[in-house]
């Protein structure tokens, strides 16, 4: 646990201390992304009584390209109170004290279509729950909308998404 706390501290002071890179003025090149967030649950009655923090880093960055391209990738480097052991009982989406690749992916997009994939975030909601964003399932998948000058129509999206579980024998 301490080393991991050290790795994601290092990681995580370098790529903010990192001098960023811009887009073009034609609005072509990288652009980095990231996200950091600290959760404490405490989950009683119930079987199994819970009570951990965990820490989560996402760093990544975007290749905007030409004709509507772009290219995306991201690690991800988490540490937990929590055993790894306990991941599968908790029913959790990522492991504790680990690093792994959160996105991997490629996307074309116009006004009205986007084709993506890879490993990615959904590029549509399946559920109203906060945590779809969370999940980067492998796939590839096709969504668009067909609104009129009024903005009414309608909205699609179709797509192929295989898990990608964190236990070896799934």
């Amino acid at each position: 646990m301490a080393l991991t706390r050290r790795v994601v501290s290092i990681v995580f002071t370098t790529f903010f201390s990192l001098p960023l890179m811009a887009q073009n003025d034609d609005g072509l090149g990288f652009v980095p992304f990231g996200d950091a967030r600290l959760r404490y649950e405490d989950t009683r009655h119930i079987p199994v009584e819970i009570e951990r923090v965990r820490a989560y880093v996402h760093l990544g960055a975007l290749y905007l390209g030409v004709d509507g391209w772009e290219f995306g990738a991201a690690v991800a480097l988490n540490a937990g109170s929590d055993e790894a052991r306990d991941n599968r009982r908790n029913k959790d989406n990522e492991r504790s004290d680990r690093a792994s690749l959160n996105q991997l992916y490629a996307r074309w997009q116009n006004e009205r279509l986007s084709l993506q994939f890879g490993k990615a975030p959904l590029p549509f909601a399946l559920t109203p729950l906060i945590w779809d964003a969370d999940l980067r399932p492998i796939g590839l998948s096709i969504s668009g909308d067909a609104l009129n000058d009024e903005g009414t129509g309608f909205a699609y999206g179709v797509g192929y998404f295989a898990p990608d579980f964190i236990f070896d024998n799934e």
